[in-house]
């Protein structure tokens, strides 16, 4: 599935310049159910880091409804002791 024109911004916008061919490519490879949202919420969680995008991604096919909640609202992802 090719990427939306709004995670190909949203990528080039979090990842530095030498990281972007990689973090493209990564999203590109998963096309699964609700893709596009996944890939917007994988590429602000990661902070722009690639390791953590591929760490989201694998979230995300593990388990779906639970990553787009983390996805949609990023404070959920940490939470003080």
């Amino acid at each position: 599935m090719p990427l939306s024109a709004e995670a190909v911004e949203l990528c080039r916008t979090t990842f530095a310049p030498e990281s972007l061919d990689l973090a493209l490519h990564a999203l590109e490879t998963h096309d699964a159910e609700q893709a596009d949202r996944v890939h917007r919420g994988a590429i602000q969680l990661s902070g722009g880091k690639l390791n953590r995008l591929a760490w989201w991604l694998n979230g995300a096919e593990e388990n779906l409804e639970t990553f787009l909640r983390y996805g949609e609202d990023p404070e959920e992802t940490v939470r003080p002791e």
